[in-house]
């Protein structure tokens, strides 16, 4: 099932990511009867502009790398424990403001990080999946290596 949401979510992307239109419907369900915390209470920090506006859920705001996204990042607390295994960027508007190679790493205390994944970003909207369910407070992406353009998140989901 998660398989074929993520095959549907690219293929939207593929065929119809031109607008700012949602490509992502975020579920509350998660693994193992857990479910993932409401997004109004996520803070999210690091090194990206208004860090905030990636889960505001507007496509037409976003927050925003510097020119170079080269180790930019970005802080998920969740205010939760929470179980999930693939994390989705929606870049927005920006179609291209994904970058080359990001990392996914969690934390149960926001001191002591995991490396969890590490994969590709692509035009619209990256999708970032785990081999195994994780539980975890906080998450945090990284870029490895940007792109001629700064790293967009509009909207940022867990499932």
């Amino acid at each position: 099932m998660n398989g074929l949401r993520i095959a549907m979510i690219l293929a939207a992307a593929a065929l119809g990511g031109c607008g700012t239109e949602p490509i992502y419907r975020p579920t509350r369900g998660g693994y193992l009867g857990s479910a993932i915390s409401d997004r109004s209470t996520w803070a999210l920090s690091g090194t990206l502009s208004e860090a905030s506006l990636a889960a505001d859920n507007s496509l037409a705001t976003a927050a925003r790398s510097g020119e170079h996204s080269t180790g930019a990042e970005l802080v998920i607390d969740l205010n939760a424990l929470c179980v999930f295994q693939t994390v989705i960027l929606d870049h927005g508007a920006a179609q291209q403001g994904h970058c080359r190679q990001v990392s996914v790493a969690t934390s149960m205390d926001g001191t002591n990080w995991v490396d969890r994944h590490a994969g590709p970003g692509t035009r619209r909207v990256t999708v970032l999946s785990m081999p195994l369910a994780v539980m975890a407070r906080y998450v945090r992406l990284r870029a490895l290596a940007g792109d001629d353009q700064p790293w967009t998140i509009a909207e940022v989901y867990l499932q």
